[in-house]
């Protein structure tokens, strides 16, 4: 059960804002402390990791008008001099090969309307991937409009058929849109025994659906954020902030089973999580710890994050009522993860997972509000975090920044993963002489930590301070590269093609069979030589956003794998030895033979030499 001591520090965090300002203290207009040099003094270890990562140029080209990417998200707003919270968040993007051809195509969803009123705003979009030549709208012939004030995506087999289905998280009634498995989709319409997916009170912000129960069917996370009438009445002006998140009653986040007849309901195997009402914004779902099933984590706006993690369900399998092999306790407080380093609950936004250290665990990235550093959570033990943002070199430059989508990519795949921040602050507040538009942020990783890469500013996307929101990871053109869809709240979306130069991919598409077919919680090790790394496929993918089901694992120069294991969320293993570099490989659960399904030899040596 969570410990008491988290809603006194949401209430003392919340008083804060206001309590600078009655003081006539602005924390922008004051020079962060060098907090690198002061670290550097204080703390004697270094980083664990392996030596030896590129120094190659990172390429990162916005290629979206070249390629018939016009999406531009509608947030609705009709004034010129006040905004409302709700119009500040942007909508959500997400990654769908629907008609299964192999090239990943694109849902957004779309606001310009007014929440919880459905049918009054602009519909999703659809994009369909010609082929790597570019994108088309299709959003006629394939279906799927969602006509709430759009929010977050997520992408998942939901009824287990082998199409991915789209799931909309709403201010207002959340939707679900059902692949029928000829190019278009179909919207799951609630009957009266199922109320509570026609309950529309809620703002949600991103949802998450992989396995938590142990039964092999997808379990979905609605994230909630706002539970309050009040959003729709107060306003934030250019001079003064009248709508800080935190005087809206928070909302409690919800989850539902799917069954085996298909029917959706209320799961209780996350005791406690509707007496833990929460601003939640981010999601990742992944087997943190490797015990037990997938563990759960939360980025709350101000309030502390949460970290559930599964259990063997035992004495308390009958109290839920449920057959269910796995529940979730709420845990962040314990491992570590709940506040920021100095102990304080920032205003967690965006969220990306990956082996930063590569020491073999999962980590975390949190991005935060202004005057707040980004939190890097790094995982030392099984569900044991060490706040090690200030030592890895992401404290200092992150501070003055509000902080949106975030990903974890190996840019030049070198072996260590990079990370992608967009920034941009919440409201209009120029006329206090606090920043609004602000630069999105590259760092490259390695052994001793980030450094920033500053070497993009001189190209249009890079060099323009911007609005930026939800971010998601996509190889849209094959080449191996792994590229990046960029939201806006006033710009047009950006698809930054990687163009940079370095080493060699291994890409895999993993398919459950005994699992559910998603694979969300596998583990895959790599061995090169001495050296190994560790990926994992996950759900949920960060801020109102779902990421290609592809993992893309940079392995430097190695022109062949030693050995590559993967372990299915069910316990079984899929091994391979000698499995050849630049190519991707169709890996199926209890399959012996792995299929390769691209070579990228070509692909690279001409996207080296520029488009």
């Amino acid at each position: 059960m969570t410990i008491d001591w988290t809603q006194w520090a949401a209430e003392q965090e919340a008083a804060l804002p206001d309590g600078f300002q009655l003081c006539g203290l602005e924390l922008s207009q004051w020079e962060p402390p060098d907090v690198g040099v002061v670290a550097s003094t204080l703390l004697a270890d270094q980083p664990v990791g392996l030596a030896g990562t590129s120094s190659t140029v990172f390429q990162l080209v916005n290629v979206a008008a070249d390629v018939g990417l016009q999406f531009q998200y509608d947030c609705g707003s009709q004034h010129e001099d006040r905004t409302y919270v709700y119009e500040a968040t942007g909508g959500g993007i997400g990654v769908v090969d629907f008609d299964l051809d192999g090239w990943p195509d694109l849902y957004f969803t779309d606001g310009g309307g007014l929440p919880f009123d459905q049918g009054s705003c602009h519909p999703s979009v659809v994009y369909r991937n010609l082929a790597g030549t570019g994108y088309q709208v299709v959003t006629d012939s394939a279906g799927g409009q969602n006509g709430g004030y759009g929010q977050g995506v997520a992408i998942a087999d939901l009824n287990q058929d082998g199409f991915p289905d789209v799931l909309v998280a709403n201010l207002g009634r959340n939707a679900i849109f059902l692949n029928q498995g000829d190019g278009s989709f179909r919207r799951l319409q609630a009957d009266a025994e199922e109320p509570h997916l026609i309950n529309g009170s809620f703002w949600t912000s991103s949802i998450a659906c992989a396995d938590l129960s142990g039964d092999g069917l997808p379990e979905l996370l609605e994230v909630n954020y706002i539970d309050d009438p009040k959003v729709l009445e107060i306003y934030c002006s250019g001079k003064e902030d009248h709508c800080s998140p935190r005087q809206f009653r928070p909302a409690a986040d919800r989850v539902f089973t799917v069954r085996a007849d298909g029917r959706i309901q209320p799961w209780q195997g996350m005791p406690g999580i509707e007496s833990l009402p929460s601003l939640g914004f981010g999601v990742v779902v992944a087997d943190f710890d490797q015990q037990a099933g997938n563990d759960v984590y939360l980025t709350n706006d101000g309030m502390p994050n949460h970290y559930w993690q599964s259990q063997v369900a035992t004495d308390r399998a009958d109290a839920t009522n449920q057959q269910a092999d796995y529940v979730l306790d709420e845990a962040a407080s314990l491992s570590g993860n709940a506040v920021g380093s100095f102990g304080q609950a920032p205003g967690s936004m965006g969220l990306a997972a990956g082996d930063f250290d590569r020491d073999g665990n999962l980590d975390l990235h949190v991005t935060n509000y202004s005057n707040q550093p980004s939190d890097l959570y790094l995982q030392k033990t099984p569900s044991v975090f060490v706040h090690s943002a200030t030592r890895w070199g992401l404290a200092q430059e992150t501070f003055p920044m509000v902080g949106w989508g975030t990903q974890s990519i190996d840019v030049d795949r070198d072996g260590w993963l990079d990370l992608v921040i967009l920034n941009g602050h919440l409201h209009d507040f120029q006329s206090a002489n606090r920043p609004y538009r602000m630069w999105p942020q590259l760092y490259r990783g390695g052994p001793d930590g980030f450094r920033r890469e500053l070497s993009q500013q001189s190209d249009g996307y890079w060099s323009q301070p911007a609005l930026g929101r939800a971010l998601v990871t996509l190889d849209w053109n094959r080449d191996g590269k792994t590229d990046l869809v960029a939201g806006d709240l006033e710009a047009p979306t950006a698809l930054l093609e990687n163009r940079s130069a370095g080493g060699r991919v291994l890409n895999l598409q993993l398919v459950g069979t005994d699992c559910e077919r998603d694979a969300i919680g596998a583990r895959v090790e790599i061995q090169i030589g001495q050296q190994k790394m560790v990926h994992w496929v996950t759900a949920g993918d960060g801020l109102l956003c779902s990421n290609q089901k592809q993992l893309s694992i940079g392995v430097g120069q190695a022109k062949q794998v030693d050995r590559v294991l993967v372990r299915w969320p069910t316990g079984n293993i899929s091994e391979s030895a000698n499995v050849q570099t630049n190519a991707g490989y169709l890996v199926i659960e209890s399959q012996d033979e792995w299929f390769e399904i691209n070579r990228y030899e070509d692909a690279l040596k001409s996207r080296s030499q520029g488009r």
